[in-house]
């Protein structure tokens, strides 16, 4: 069950003090003995990630759905009971522009406009088997930092540069002493609503293991993964990638494709 009122937010709409092109967003916390139940609601617009100790939650792709954003904005519940443990803990939101924020540049947009500065709202209930329930919610105590994307569209796709991704930033521990502290999003509220069944999510459906690839048709929607050695460089299309132990690196090619090293695989394909 979702949250039925806006009353029962725990979580406010939470951005940075400044516009970025990309959002990362964390928070630890802690979790008691005798967890029973965790289940989380969030949103980000235009896409988000959701994080737990390092893991992504779910399976969905290019989350939250397409909406009018200044009427409405869709969350998403997971049980998340399994991702938490007793202890220190730590939840992230990678944020991306999506449909949200559209900019041309020089890059193809099929059209422009912006509903404002990336965003994130987050309810996390736990619940214990003494009968004691916690809440943990988007506010001022959240940290954000700018992140590794320093060009994002649903259109011209994503420049990724992992120099500026700050390893484990999204697991317990992680000092986030010189980020900056996330502030309230001023503006009338949309309504927030529940995902239901009745709109498919996005889901990785299928995978295949071709001999080779050298060419993909005008419209396709996949990510491929190339083996590739930690220290070894790349070339593919025009684009040069080189990896390192857990980071990447990513070059764009002329026509907006966006090739990426991810923990020692070659990836090709945007986030958002």
């Amino acid at each position: 069950m979702g949250v039925l009122t806006a009353q029962e937010w725990r979580g406010i709409w939470i951005a940075a003090p400044a516009a970025t092109e990309r959002l990362l967003l964390r928070r630890g916390f802690d979790v008691d003995a005798g967890l029973r139940r965790a289940v989380v609601h969030v949103s980000g617009l235009g896409q988000y990630e959701l994080t737990l100790n390092g893991s992504k939650v779910g399976q969905d792709l290019l989350t939250p759905g397409w909406t009018n954003y200044n009427r409405t904005a869709i969350y998403d519940t997971y049980d998340v009971t399994a991702s938490l443990h007793e202890g220190r803990n730590a939840a992230g939101i990678f944020l991306g522009n999506g449909m949200y924020h559209v900019v041309r540049r020089n890059r193809f947009a099929k059209f422009t406009g912006s509903f404002g500065p990336l965003r994130a709202i987050l309810h996390l209930r736990l619940e214990y088997g003494d009968g004691r329930t916690d809440l943990v919610g988007t506010d001022e105590t959240w940290r954000v930092h700018a992140g590794p994307i320093t060009y994002s569209s649903i259109y011209g796709g994503e420049d990724y540069d992992a120099r500026l991704e700050p390893r484990g930033w999204d697991t317990p521990g992680f000092d986030d002493g010189a980020w900056a502290r996330a502030v309230p999003v001023v503006r009338l509220e949309d309504a927030l609503r529940g995902h239901s069944a009745g709109s498919e999510p996005i889901r990785a459906i299928e995978t295949r293991h071709p001999a080779g690839v050298r060419t993909f048709p005008a419209n396709t929607s996949a990510t491929v993964r190339v083996p590739s050695r930690n220290g070894s460089a790349v070339t593919e299309g025009g684009a040069a990638a080189v990896s390192r132990p857990g980071v990447a690196f990513v070059g764009l090619d002329g026509d907006g494709a966006v090739y990426r090293v991810e923990s020692g695989r070659y990836v090709f394909g945007s986030r958002w």
